[in-house]
């Protein structure tokens, strides 16, 4: 799907190198200053967006979208959530050199005038070849390599954080936590390390008393796209290699073997991007929860689970197009705004978290 010429592709292009050579500041002062204000603030927005990484031209469309949006005078935006497939096809190359204008091209340069930090996790083509083959684990080191990494012209000068493959942080009245789920995808390897950063995550949030407890990650645990939900991902060649059946996934979430407490009990909401559609879905047995899929910062793919095919899961609002997800936390109050290429919004759906801890989300 094109929907910006080459020409006006070439012109982004040099509008954002140019911004890229003018301008610097206090770089390391001002990332350690906006993450101390948003762990204090009282409210918090953010966008959530993934499948970024094609490096053409629906990347820089929905960048500038994501940019449009946040300059209006009614919209904050602190921060992003950035889930995974960030350098299609097959991840960032392992050495510096190499690596290096790859992250420019696809991360940097389209970001560049958004000024707040992307809080980064993995996905498969971020892994592997082609995003089927099996995963080289060393890919994390250079993801890692780029943490805080400082460029001039930035709005924000080093947004790209990425200490580990797996991280909890606080913003407003929630607590975060990062999870790498090709890792679990795969005979869940260090699925005992990921779910203590969750557990971390939700102690601390029942610590402060904060009102949402947020996991994000690159797979889906229920999706309407042609993935499906974990445990039964896909089928054929992609179920045998890209995929698994993402049972290790669903562990994660729903079995208490590895702990005394289910995933499903530390999470109030789920983040995820790999169906490249955007989808809010409300569970309300099977692992309670609001779970948001965000995976159309670059490509589009059909939903296979529609109205008329008889949804497989509850869905509040879905669709197949490119764009992101904007949220907002206020108290117990969740606003979630779902936003076209074009910096249209497109739905809004409010939630509201009972005293009992339930969600509940209406259009």
């Amino acid at each position: 799907m094109v929907l910006v010429s080459n020409r006006k592709l070439l012109i982004a292009i040099w509008f954002y190198s140019l911004n890229f050579f003018m301008g610097c500041g206090d770089f390391s002062s001002e990332r350690l200053s906006s993450s101390e204000k948003i762990s204090a603030a009282k409210s918090v927005s953010f966008i959530a967006i993934g499948d970024a990484g094609t490096g053409d031209v629906n990347q820089l469309q929905v960048a500038v979208a994501m940019e449009n949006w946040c300059k209006r005078g009614d919209v904050a935006c602190d921060f992003a959530l950035y889930l995974g497939d960030n350098f299609y096809n097959s991840g960032l190359p392992l050495e510096y050199d190499k690596a290096y204008p790859m992250w420019m091209e696809r991360f940097t340069i389209p970001y560049l005038k958004l000024p707040f930090p992307f809080y980064v996790t993995m996905g498969n083509h971020d892994y592997s070849s082609q995003g089927i083959l099996p995963p080289n684990w060393d890919k994390q080191d250079i993801y890692k390599r780029f943490d805080g990494q400082e460029e001039r012209g930035d709005a924000f000068p080093g947004k790209w954080y990425f200490p580990s493959p797996w991280y909890q942080f606080r913003a407003g009245n929630a607590s975060f936590a990062a999870i790498d789920t090709e890792h679990l995808i795969y005979e869940g390897r260090e699925i005992r390390a990921q779910r203590k950063v969750v557990e971390t995550m939700a102690k601390e949030a029942a610590r402060l008393g904060l009102d949402f407890r947020i996991a994000f990650g690159h797979h889906p645990l229920f999706s309407n796209g042609k993935h499906g939900n974990a445990g039964s991902y896909g089928s054929g060649v992609s179920k045998l290699f890209e995929q698994r059946d993402g049972k290790y996934l669903q562990q994660f979430f729903k079995s208490n073997v590895y702990d005394e407490k289910y995933g499903c009990d530390l999470i109030d909401i789920y983040i995820s991007g790999h169906d490249h559609n955007r989808q809010l879905l409300e569970k309300n047995t099977d692992c309670p929860g609001i779970y948001i899929i965000s995976g159309t910062g670059g490509k589009v793919t059909a939903l296979k689970r529609t109205a008329t095919d008889k949804l497989e899961n509850k869905t509040l609002w879905q669709t197949a197009r490119l764009g992101f997800v904007h949220v907002t936390l206020s108290g117990r109050d969740m606003t979630v705004t779902m936003i076209n290429e074009y910096a249209e919004p497109e739905a809004v759906i409010q939630c509201t978290k009972a005293a009992s801890g339930k969600l509940s989300c209406e259009l």
